[in-house]
């Protein structure tokens, strides 16, 4: 009979964990590497890197009801995301951090709801765009809060989570100085979010002192 392996790893050793674990963790990178990437590049290619952003291109015809599902996806990741690693982490500013991963997926959806036609309803494209602006912001503040709640508990993930965050503002940040608001700035910075949960939620479980029953 095999012995049980626990959730808890001993002071300087790797962390060995239980089969449901490492299946929802192993789920959880899937998102991050696979599905959310492909399905963002799945509106991406329809429409020029530098001129033509993400929200013309799901507004077009018969794009709309797609662009709608990968919003609630988008929407629902990262704020399971957030709630896992402030769970699991016992960060401070979790509360924070929270409260602003469920503004976030809010704005994000109701971006979505909002037609951006610049042309037939112009008032709606501008509420369109800061909407859109809105949610890259607070998804910023969100992951910024994370990373600092990090700190007291776990400095080398803070460090190393702190690093990523700003590789991943900076690929979507240079890029919207130059050409605004097309899918060459936003993708990057979503596909990037997506893997800056996965890769902390991973680093969080390879820290000698991570316990789940702490």
């Amino acid at each position: 009979m095999r012995p049980r392996i626990s959730l808890d790893a001993p002071e300087g050793a790797r962390a060995h964990y239980s089969r449901p674990v490492m299946l929802s963790l192993w789920a959880f990178g899937a998102c991050a590497v696979g599905i959310i990437p492909a399905f963002t590049m799945f509106f991406a290619v329809r429409g020029h890197p530098l001129t033509t952003s993400l929200s013309e291109i799901g507004n077009r015809e018969g794009m709309k009801a797609a662009y709608l599902v990968w919003t609630v996806l988008l929407g629902a990741f990262f704020l399971v995301g957030v709630y896992v690693l402030a769970a699991l982490s016992q960060a401070t500013h979790t509360r924070l951090a929270r409260g602003l991963a469920i503004t976030s997926a809010v704005a994000l959806l109701v971006t979505a709801l909002v037609p951006f036609a610049p042309d037939e309803m112009p008032f709606l494209a501008t509420i369109h765009r800061g909407l859109s602006q809105g949610t890259a912001a607070f998804l910023a503040l969100t992951f910024l809060a994370l990373v600092i709640g990090f700190r007291p508990a776990y400095p080398r993930l803070f460090r190393k989570s702190g690093v990523l965050l700003i590789v991943v503002v900076l690929s979507s940040g240079i890029p919207f100085l130059f050409f605004g608001a097309a899918w060459i700035c936003t993708a990057p910075g979503l596909i990037g979010g997506a893997l800056f949960l996965f890769m902390a939620l991973w680093w969080l479980t390879q820290e000698p002192t991570f316990s789940t029953h702490r």
